[in-house]
């Protein structure tokens, strides 16, 4: 947070324009916190429901739900949620369900994750 605090020294002690200039940078680094605040926030919320819905019994749902995952996996900055949302540990429990199908994207989702440096210890 080195930028922030000094854009908050420039606001302080530097001139008219300088002073413009930070308020207006602090104002962007705001937004952008602001942001990816959001955008974390609702990614944990949606793998937290994920992982509710995979926990279920529709199969239907369940391939969605994995298609779903599939799909967000795709986005480096919420891989570190995954670790967290309890996700990964319904997946390696959907190995065990009965439907081929399934077993198929839950293994492809696990061997997906697999791959991103984030998952692994």
């Amino acid at each position: 947070m080195g930028a922030p605090m000094a854009l908050v020294g420039l606001l302080r002690d530097g001139d008219c324009s300088a002073k413009l200039v930070a308020a207006n940078a602090l104002g962007i680094v705001e937004d952008v916190f602001c942001t990816s605040t959001s955008i974390r926030d609702s990614a944990v919320v949606v793998l937290e429901n994920l992982a509710g819905i995979l926990r279920g019994e529709d199969d239907l749902v369940i391939n969605a739900a994995i298609d779903v995952l599939l799909a967000l996996a795709k986005y480096e900055r919420i891989m570190f949620l995954l670790k967290s949302s309890g996700v990964i540990t319904v997946l390696v429990d959907l190995l065990r369900n009965g439907n081929h199908g399934i077993i198929e994207k839950a293994t492809k989702a696990v061997a997906q994750l697999s791959y991103v440096e984030y998952i692994r210890d």
